[in-house]
């Protein structure tokens, strides 16, 4: 039958530690509290084939960030976590220029003055 006090009971028993001395030295022991029992260095749910396969297509911008997010219930930092470690990098798409009067201007023009659109 395993152990179990109060945090009240711990301090009275060493009157002379702190809350955080006491909990610092149970760390380095490898001690837990019974509501506190879990697969040791697991403290989050580990991502499923179907994440992977999820996050490979945000990369490649088959689905945006607000369907990855709700598909998978977690953070866009956890995310990118997950996308380095499988080794993915994120390049934005480049802007392609459709010329509005179907040729290019003279360099000489100012490129704000140009009529173009993103396409």
């Amino acid at each position: 039958m395993p152990l179990c006090a109060s945090k009240d009971d711990l301090l009275a028993l060493l009157p002379t530690r702190t809350w955080v001395g006491i909990v610092g030295k149970a760390v380095k022991l490898g001690l837990v509290r019974n509501d506190e029992v879990k697969e040791i260095g697991r403290t989050r749910k580990p991502y499923s084939e179907q994440e992977d396969t999820l996050i490979r297509r945000f990369y490649k911008d088959e689905i945006s960030q607000d369907e990855i997010i709700e598909i998978t219930g977690r953070k866009l930092g956890n995310i990118r976590a997950r996308a380095r470690k499988l080794g993915l990098k994120y390049y934005p798409p480049k802007a392609t220029w459709e010329w509005l009067d179907g040729e290019r201007r003279a360099e000489s023009e100012s490129p704000s003055r140009r009529k173009c659109r993103p396409r």
